[in-house]
């Protein structure tokens, strides 16, 4: 019964939003209870969607960098309320006491004052260092701590910072070798690397900006893999939701992070009450997590 309401419902949104294709998946006690694609991979040649399909996660990358700085947290590496300057000595804030104060907490929770500028990490940052370096000359829009201001600049130099403290150990190799396969997932591929989609299923890239959905290109800079570059299909996605929801403990019973940095992770920490909606109130952003009550 409910999976006829489920597919009706996809099969409704689908109509009324001109999706080209995704897919759904519901867990429940710990156990799927429904996993169906929907739509087209292709749809220019009629391949239709299947549950092998990998897809950008897009800012769904965000709570896998924050993973990383439990990690860190729990390795005596920085404390969450640590400044970032103790550890990247050249990053500054045209407020520089901001700069001198900034910590993980003020970066994955959006508070740090600036923008979304994502101009920068589209067109501009040949590094995430660079891009880091550039945090000083970036204008502010409100004060320091002061409101939630979503910004994926934060979150690429927060991913530089925990190549910092890992000696240099890349994002992406820390996102596998500390994440990935302790969940035991396979597909997982990051955006911009060259070649690393090949061989493998994937939904292709499209756009509707309000209009019918047409083809468009991979959004594919390299440097923003921190704030959404990774990919990955529905059932290694699910092995990471599951893990969260367990408290963040792997299938095999293995710890991502500890319970502390768990909680540290998912509590409400600046409110963002523009993204409240009828189904969810008491908006609020936690580290890499929206918080909320459904």
């Amino acid at each position: 019964m409910m999976q006829n309401v489920f597919t009706k419902t996809l099969e409704r949104i689908t109509k009324e939003t001109g999706l080209v294709g995704g897919v759904a998946i519901v867990f429940k006690n710990g156990e799927i209870t429904f996993a169906a694609p929907y739509g087209y991979e292709d749809r220019e040649n009629d391949i239709p969607m299947t549950l092998n399909a990998s897809f950008d996660i897009a800012s769904c990358s965000k709570a896998w960098t924050v993973m990383l700085a439990a990690q860190a947290v729990d390795e005596g590496l920085i404390g969450w309320d640590e400044p970032v300057q103790h550890a990247m000595k050249d990053f500054d804030m045209p407020d520089h006491y901001a700069g001198a104060h900034l910590s993980i907490r003020d970066m994955a929770s959006h508070r740090s004052g600036l923008p979304c500028h994502d101009f920068m990490r589209n067109k501009v940052g040949e590094s995430r260092r660079n891009l880091m370096l550039k945090c000083a000359n970036l204008d502010a829009s409100a004060g320091f701590r002061e409101t939630y201001q979503y910004n994926n600049h934060m979150y690429i130099v927060l991913g530089y910072l925990m190549e910092v403290l890992r000696g240099g150990e890349s994002w992406e190799s820390q996102i596998k070798r500390n994440i990935a396969d302790k969940l035991g997932v396979e597909t997982i591929r990051f955006r911009g690397l060259p070649g690393n989609m090949d061989n493998l299923e994937r939904a292709l890239p499209y756009v509707s900006d309000g209009y019918a959905a047409h083809r468009c290109e991979y959004s594919d800079s390299p440097l923003s893999g921190p704030c959404g570059g990774i990919k990955l299909n529905v059932k290694d996605l699910s092995k990471w939701v599951m893990a969260m929801a367990r408290g963040g403990v792997c299938e095999s019973g293995e710890r991502l992070c500890s319970a502390a940095q768990y909680a540290a992770m998912t509590s409400p920490v600046i409110p963002s009450p523009e993204e409240d909606m009828d189904s969810l109130r008491g908006c609020c952003y936690g580290l890499g997590w929206h918080t909320g009550v459904y």
